[in-house]
């Protein structure tokens, strides 16, 4: 029985090794916290003229354009319009995938991260994408996601995973 306490000290290091921290690595960064505002997608098979694309809205009016161009088809910002969002304390990101052949495709905010690069911060939006499982909608569709978040300002950049 003497080597039990041997035998728990190496479960304990190994779990100690195999667990992840919060901090991105490979990026070099730190994780901000968000709020998913709207996780939809657009039904005007491309006409809205939205091209694959991150949005960063730091006033009213900023929001007010791309919501313009997402309803110019069909209404698609519902979750976006009921939301309250104070612009001195807070931005808005939204992110736009390429339009779809088919429905059943979501996208899932994993992680917002500030990365130093110089002298100015730039940020890095993680999200995977979903593929339709089973039978799927056949129209076009895009896959959108707006999040929000304390006030930034910078590049933002964006990695999808499928």
């Amino acid at each position: 029985m003497k080597c039990t306490p041997v035998i728990l000290l190496i479960l304990i290091a190994m779990t100690a090794l195999s667990c992840k921290t919060m901090k991105d690595e490979k990026d070099n960064s730190d994780s901000l916290d968000f709020e998913v505002v709207q996780n939809d997608y657009l039904m005007g098979g491309g006409a809205e003229n939205i091209e694959e694309s991150i949005v960063l809205c730091n006033s009213e009016q900023d929001l007010q354009n791309i919501k313009e161009k997402m309803n110019s088809v069909n209404y698609a910002t519902e979750a976006l319009d009921n939301t309250d969002i104070n612009f001195e304390k807070e931005t808005v990101i939204g992110y736009f995938q390429p339009v779809r052949s088919s429905g059943g495709y979501a996208l899932q905010v994993q992680s917002l991260n500030r990365v130093n690069e110089g002298q100015n911060d730039g940020y890095i939006l993680h999200l995977e994408l979903q593929k339709p499982q089973g039978a799927a909608t056949m129209a076009l569709t895009q896959p959108f996601v707006f999040i929000k978040t304390k006030k930034i300002d910078g590049l933002i950049k964006y990695k999808v995973n499928e």
